[in-house]
Formats: structure tokens, sequence, C-alpha cells
């Protein structure tokens, strides 16, 4: 049994989804752009969070 994939016209071609210039918000709906920079805002919130618990973390563990 072979573990190659069939060949198609898009070969060597990979769609990762990232904007190759300007912003990921350039062509959004209103409405999508306002639940897209939400849910970002909850990201950078989560990860500066996450950053002080490591902090803690590795503090208390300096302590021991």
């Amino acid at each position: 049994m072979s573990n190659t994939m069939p060949r198609t016209s898009s070969d060597g071609v990979i769609d990762l989804a990232l904007p190759h210039s300007g912003k990921w918000t350039e062509g959004m709906k209103p409405e999508d752009k306002e639940i897209y920079m939400r849910v970002y805002r909850w990201r950078l919130d989560w990860e500066k969070q996450e950053a002080l618990n490591i902090q803690d973390y590795i503090e208390d563990q300096a302590r021991d």
C-alpha cells in the first residue's frame, strides 16, 4: 500500500490562510470584525495572565 497522496494540479501550493499584506480584519464585515477583535482582546488578556502565572511559579520554585 502506498502512503503517497494522489497528484493534483495544486501540488506544491499550501494555503495557510495568512494575509500576505494588510491586516486580518481587512475585508471583514463590521459584525465579524467586532467578534474577531473581542476574541483577540480576550486572547491578549489571557496571555498577560499566563505570563504572570509563569513568573509567580518561577518565583515560588526559587524560594523552595
